[in-house]
């Protein structure tokens, strides 16, 4: 005969807890006490101490661009600070393996860590520094440690070196900076005492002072259009040299140098449309060769122009030791720990054993009904 096999309800299993409700609350008020006090015992108190900072001009310029902005003739403005990027280059800074060995070894974290190996170390290290960006691009960096003031120094002392480490960079791109121009500089010098020994040579070889008035006029249009030209050629490349290759606002003055020399070429080729600058083909040898010279002097003359303040700024720039970082908020030992949270821990951990030995219970008694069909004998439930 078929005998259908004794199934526990739903609610059977709360009956189980009520049932043994005394002995499970005397359980979680014995479990979290014990917990809490081996965590308090076990587990080492951290603290968070943070520190906000901005990046100023300087430090978006590295040394470079304010060289640029006082000069009326470019033919653009040089990109605004980019903030974004100065503070991609602080986490390198400040995660680069020597600013973290430094402090480690400051700091004695290698005993905190409870480690001899600076590369465990330096792991558990970058763990405990935070960096962000918060609101109107101020820079953040939260530091985490075990103890409440040592927090606080670790904070500010990542914000004295960045600040160094910045200053040190950016003296070294204004030294290269000053030394292009530097070559920059005696190169034009000498062209121009070349070009105007030249000039005086074939003055003194030829008479010619000045030319016919259509020919000056030719050849001082000319020889603008040809300093313009030069000029823009020389922004480009000192543009090169302060933006990068890969800047994408270096193609501005390209287009703008290529544009003069452009023009400079269908000049030369076809003069312009009033016929008050003949083409250069149409001008006599002597005439020719007139231009030239006076287009070396003039040209080697407003390129030195150009230059000497530049080149003046540059080693200015070189000798300026001015902190690039502004500090919004120093770090200040905090009054709270972050870590551990012990009554929630404490909490969870009982949580979990006495849902467990509930859930033990469960299956237990389920193995005991397949045994006994007895459910309420089994069960001891009156």
């Amino acid at each position: 005969m078929y005998t259908q096999e004794p199934k526990i309800d739903f609610w059977d299993y709360f009956l189980i807890l009520k049932k043994h409700f005394k002995l499970y609350l005397i359980l979680a008020i014995v479990l979290t006490s014990a917990t809490y006090g081996l965590i308090y015992f076990f587990i080492s108190e951290e603290f968070e101490a943070t520190a906000v900072i901005l990046p100023t001009d300087q430090s978006s310029e590295l040394g470079l661009g304010s060289m640029l902005k006082g000069l009326s003739n470019l033919p653009i403005g040089l990109p605004k600070t980019q903030k974004e990027d100065d503070m991609a280059l602080y986490n390198v800074i400040i995660y680069s393996r020597t600013m973290l060995n430094e402090m480690i070894t400051k700091f004695d974290l290698l005993k905190e860590y409870n480690t001899d190996s600076y590369d465990k170390a330096r792991k558990r290290l970058i763990e405990n520094i935070k960096t962000e960006v918060v609101e109107d691009n101020a820079y953040q960096i939260t530091v985490r440690s075990k103890g409440q003031k040592k927090c606080a120094e670790m904070a500010n002392w990542i914000v004295d070196r960045l600040n160094q480490k910045s200053i040190a960079l950016k003296a070294e791109k204004s030294r290269a900076n000053r030394m292009f121009l530097e070559t920059r500089y005696t190169d034009v010098m000498t062209r121009i005492i070349d070009s105007e020994k030249k000039m005086k040579e074939f003055q003194q070889k030829t008479g010619i002072v000045l030319p016919e008035e259509q020919l000056k006029v030719s050849i001082e249009a000319l020889t603008k259009l040809d300093v313009e030209t030069e000029i823009k050629k020389l922004e480009y490349s000192i543009a090169k040299q302060v933006l990068g290759d890969n800047n994408p606002n270096l193609e501005k003055f390209r287009i703008t140098k290529e544009q003069f020399q452009s023009s400079l070429n269908n000049t030369k080729q076809f003069g312009n449309e009033t016929k008050t600058i003949l083409p250069f083909s149409n001008l006599p040898e002597n005439a020719t060769k007139y231009y030239e010279l006076f287009r070396e002097v003039k040209i080697n003359n407003q390129l030195l122009e150009y230059l000497v303040p530049v080149y003046e700024q540059a080693k200015f720039e070189e000798q300026k030791n001015t902190p690039v970082i502004q500090i919004i908020d120093k770090a200040v030992a905090p009054e709270k720990r972050v870590y551990p949270k012990r009554l929630i821990m404490a909490g969870a951990i009982s949580f979990s054993i006495l849902l467990t030995v509930w859930v033990f219970q469960i299956f237990r008694v389920r193995l005991t009904v397949i045994s006994n069909p007895k459910l309420k004998q089994l069960l001891n439930i009156e």
